[in-house]
């Protein structure tokens, strides 16, 4: 069964497909934005909480190296053209509705995280 960052790693893959490295770049763009969610919600309980941010940077790199090589593993596994035979097998209404859902996941991750942390460092 594939999962909500399978297509995300299909659709920037595609979207890098002229460049070598394709897949690289895509494990890339979802280690990211798991390891920016992740923090996105820590920064959300000091808030909330009224706490101090207490993550020291190299936290930061490991958590992201940390999704990196988990993706990594799964991706290295899992055959890129099974993503591509159930995209192509999706209705086009389908294929709207998880481009947008992917597109929003991206821009919201960033988005929080950055606007979470500004509120929490203040």
């Amino acid at each position: 069964m594939l999962r909500f960052f399978d297509y995300l790693y299909y659709g920037a893959r595609k979207f890098y497909n002229k460049e070598r490295g394709s897949g690289f770049s895509a494990l890339v763009l979802i280690a990211l934005t798991q390891a920016l969610n992740i923090f996105a919600v820590y920064f959300l309980y000091c808030v909330i909480s009224e706490t101090k941010v207490t993550v020291n940077k190299l936290i930061y790199l490991a958590l992201y190296f940390f999704f990196l090589v988990l993706n990594g593993k799964r991706y290295s596994k899992l055959d890129p053209d099974i993503i591509k035979e159930k995209w192509e097998n999706k209705k086009e209404k389908q294929k709207i509705i998880i481009r947008t859902l992917l597109l929003i996941h991206v821009v919201l991750s960033i988005a929080l995280f950055f606007g979470l942390a500004n509120l929490s460092w203040q």
